[in-house]
């Protein structure tokens, strides 16, 4: 595999002008990470945060809930059996890790006519078709390169919603007021796919989970950071992708699984590396910077080829790390 490595005299100019910063600023001081938490309120307010960057980062979720994400690259999204809601109620959570804020991503959706969670323009959205149709605009950002945990409940043939951004309630408005139930719908659940059009996610999911009821706020923050019983009420879809490898994911609540694909696992250990310590020796310095710039555009890259960001990528984006990190000294 070819990872496009770029020589020096093809440096973009954005490269140099960074390098040239950081011998006129010089490094910052130095200081610990000792991967055991910064008192700050991260993503479960006594996680670690081992990069220090006060985010919700793969390292600090992984913290949480040790497993396997799925990444998604853009290019096409799975399909597996799925619940069909006909009436009552519903509510979806996920943890996301965009890799950008651009268009319509996917995160689930009952193919064609049923319910639907996605992120426009870094926002979240949700919607189904009933005997009107319209979509709720949801007002939160969706931050990329960051874990963020979504919910949304809703009792059908109501105009309420209720949404929730890390556990935050927040507000939202239809574009249309949806009437009655959905349309029962026999098609398949498609994850990171639109059935319909463009909108593929591109990022890490972990943890999408269908209701058949409203959850109330108290009972999402409880499960945000575990992973509910399969036979709890009202459960009808849990991904987990805790499978860690393999061509297809399973609903832990029925047995059924994926099609066949080729899948692409990311491990969520605790603490796996520290910030932007690309080779994992302890200290963010200048042969973690010469990874990045080795790397420097390439498009299937990992974190040893200077992928810090996990977008598969090397851009500015790994190497403004680098550099907001350099000195850094890690426990």
């Amino acid at each position: 595999m070819s990872y496009g490595i770029v020589e020096d005299h093809d440096m973009p100019a954005a490269v140099t002008l960074l390098l040239v910063l950081l011998l006129v600023v010089g490094p910052v001081a130095a200081q610990p990470a000792d991967c055991n938490g910064n008192g700050l309120p991260d993503v479960g307010e006594n996680l670690p945060d081992c990069d220090q960057d006060q985010l919700a980062d793969v390292c600090e979720y992984a913290g949480v809930q040790p497993g396997h994400a799925l990444r998604f690259v853009g290019l096409s999204g799975y399909v597996m059996p799925g619940p069909t809601l006909a009436g009552g109620a519903i509510t979806i959570e996920a943890w996301v890790y965009p890799f950008d804020a651009i268009g319509k991503r996917s995160i689930v959706r009952k193919s064609p006519n049923n319910y639907w969670l996605w992120i426009f323009g870094g926002q979240p959205r949700f919607g189904y078709l009933g005997s009107a149709g319209s979509t709720y605009r949801i007002d939160a950002d969706v931050p990329p390169l960051e874990w963020t945990h979504l919910a949304v409940a809703h009792r059908f043939g109501s105009a309420t919603v209720h949404a929730y951004v890390n556990g935050v309630p927040v507000s939202g408005t239809w574009g249309q007021e949806p009437a009655g139930d959905p349309l029962v719908d026999a098609g398949p659940v498609h994850i990171g796919d639109n059935p319909t059009g463009d909108g593929k996610y591109r990022g890490l999911l972990d943890q999408v989970r269908v209701w058949s009821v409203v959850r109330g706020p108290a009972q999402i923050e409880a499960d945000r950071f575990t992973t509910p019983d399969p036979n709890t009420p009202g459960l009808e879809l849990l991904l987990t992708f805790d499978a860690g490898g393999g061509d297809q994911f399973e609903n832990a609540v029925t047995g059924a699984r994926s099609e066949p694909a080729v899948l692409d696992w990311v491990p969520l250990a605790a603490c796996l590396s520290c910030g932007p310590d690309a080779n994992g020796d302890g200290t963010v310095d200048l042969a973690d910077l010469a990874i990045v710039l080795r790397g420097f555009g390439s498009g299937q890259a990992t974190r040893g080829r200077g992928d810090l960001s996990g977008d598969g990528r090397v851009t500015t984006t790994d190497l403004a790390l680098v550099l907001s990190q350099f000195g850094l000294v890690c426990e």
